[in-house]
């Protein structure tokens, strides 16, 4: 697989969405990042898993997806006594079931093996709590987040594992803990909306409506949304960011992905608008450029996330978000 240079705003567009060349991408990306690091991580091998089985299949992406997994898994066994674990677990079990599920596959060991320590790493308030010490934002500063994430998964998993009394509890701890620490910006509204389309119990339906609101409000005249609009990060260095610039990939992603999933349609004018900026900002190497919300050394990472998170958007809302089966949970 090739690699690729880092980021930038100069790179030339495509002129639609390519979805060969994304896959592409997001394998070669997934790939390198499992070689030199074994971890998932939020901004590039857990977007990648729940993205990659919604793009055309291929040899090589069946086996970077297989390759990406065991080192995930590998990772794990390493280090779950550490405690860090409450932070890189309960995602990475979130990916791999969101994987397991979308693949049309069973639930794997592994993914039984990462969720049932998630449960194990919970706290009694039904959250996950680790040091943020050396943390970069913006996703990774924010315990809430981990908790809406897995939210998320839990969608994704089987009425046969949800039935067991240790999920069933923890589920029902982690509804407590978001009953109890409702949303803080746009962002969160943006995940328990997208969690609502598998897990109805993430929200009540009267704040469906009312986040969908909130959500469509910070919608820009270009068509997309701006992740500093959804919630402020501070930036280590360089200009702050500005939540007046211009839209960018992950937030349009995120928001279109978010309202497809909560009742929006391809067809729905909002989201018109919001695919043709997505469809209009890949870049020649498969991604989609967006500014690290943090520093400028970190030049490439939340474009890998913005990719996935774009593909996920595309996908879901052109082909309506994945439906439970009739036996439900």
């Amino acid at each position: 697989m090739r690699g690729y240079e880092s980021a930038s705003p100069l790179e030339r567009r495509l002129p639609d969405f390519n979805e060969t060349k994304a896959a592409e991408f997001l394998d070669a990306t997934s790939r390198n990042w499992a070689e030199k690091n074994a971890c998932g991580t939020c901004h590039t091998n857990i977007p990648f898993l729940m993205a990659r089985p919604l793009m055309s299949r291929s040899h090589d992406g069946d086996e970077t997806v297989a390759f990406v997994r065991a080192k995930i898994l590998e990772y794990f066994r390493a280090h779950a006594a550490e405690p860090l674990a409450a932070f890189f677990v309960p995602p990475s079990a979130v990916a791999l079931a969101i994987n397991d599920d979308l693949s049309s596959r069973r639930m794997s060991d592994a993914t039984r093996e990462l969720f049932d320590a998630a449960w194990a790493l919970q706290d009694a308030d039904g959250s996950w709590h680790y040091p943020l010490d050396n943390m970069v934002p913006f996703l990774e500063r924010q315990q809430r987040y981990v908790a809406y994430f897995v939210s998320v998964g839990v969608g994704f998993l089987p009425a046969e594992y949800r039935a067991s009394a240790t999920v069933s509890a923890g589920v029902a701890m982690l509804s407590k803990f978001i009953r109890m620490n409702p949303p803080e910006d746009a962002h969160d509204k943006a995940v328990l909306l997208w969690a609502s389309a598998q897990n109805p119990a993430a929200i009540p339906g009267s704040a469906i409506v009312a986040y969908r609101r909130d959500l469509l409000r910070l919608q820009g005249g270009d068509g997309g949304w701006n992740l500093h609009r959804l919630g402020r990060w501070p930036r280590h260095d360089g200009p702050p960011n500005d939540p007046e610039a211009g839209s960018d990939a992950y937030a349009t992603a995120l928001a279109a992905l978010a309202l497809c999933s909560s009742g929006s349609t391809a067809a729905d004018p909002q989201i018109v608008a919001a695919l043709e900026f997505l469809d209009q900002g890949q870049r020649v190497s498969g991604r989609w450029y967006m500014r690290s919300t943090y520093s400028e050394q970190f030049k490439g990472y939340v474009s890998n996330m913005a990719t996935a998170y774009a593909v996920l958007a595309l996908k879901t809302c052109r082909n309506g978000p994945r439906q439970r089966s009739a036996t439900g949970w």
